[in-house]
């Protein structure tokens, strides 16, 4: 009896903590950049010699949904969209590297570029930089494509 009752509240705890992943995915569906958390629920056998039958409820998350949103103008000139796998670098609070897809690009006093107020990261012996691409169209008016790239610093040898 009491392997029924461990099932059961295995099984019910899961789902409330599925159902707060849901509730988290549903609030934040128009936060700009935000990416969905995935969540899976599994059977996991119990080992031992007098539990050949028995199963526990395990959750995992395997990721998040990286499918792409939809990119809106914010006419702020340092915004930028990241496309499929794209990461920004940033330097966490105690100096190791985060990533972010936040494309919310500000420069701060210093003339640092930063997203909310955390630099981002350029590994020493590389630079920034923007390339711009620009078309004009009928439809839409002039068309600007800003990509920030790294490259290495050229060598003077």
């Amino acid at each position: 009896m009491d392997h029924a009752i461990y099932t059961a509240m295995g099984a019910a705890s899961q789902t409330l903590n599925q159902q707060a992943v849901t509730a988290s995915n549903l609030a934040n569906a128009s936060t700009p950049g935000f990416r969905a958390q995935l969540n899976a629920l599994r059977a996991v056998p119990v080992e031992g010699l007098s539990l050949p039958t028995r199963t526990l409820v395990a959750a995992s998350t395997p990721g998040a949904d990286m499918t792409p949103g939809q990119m809106d103008y914010t006419s702020r000139p340092l915004d930028v969209a990241l496309q499929q796998d794209g990461w920004l670098v940033v330097q966490t609070a105690d100096g190791n590297e985060g990533y972010t897809r936040n494309g919310s690009i500000q420069v701060d006093p210093t003339g640092q570029l930063t997203i909310q107020g955390i630099r981002l990261s350029v590994k020493p012996g590389r630079l920034p930089f923007l390339k711009v691409q620009k078309s004009l169209s009928r439809q839409t008016g002039l068309s600007l494509r800003l990509t920030l790239a790294i490259r290495p610093i050229p060598s003077h040898r």
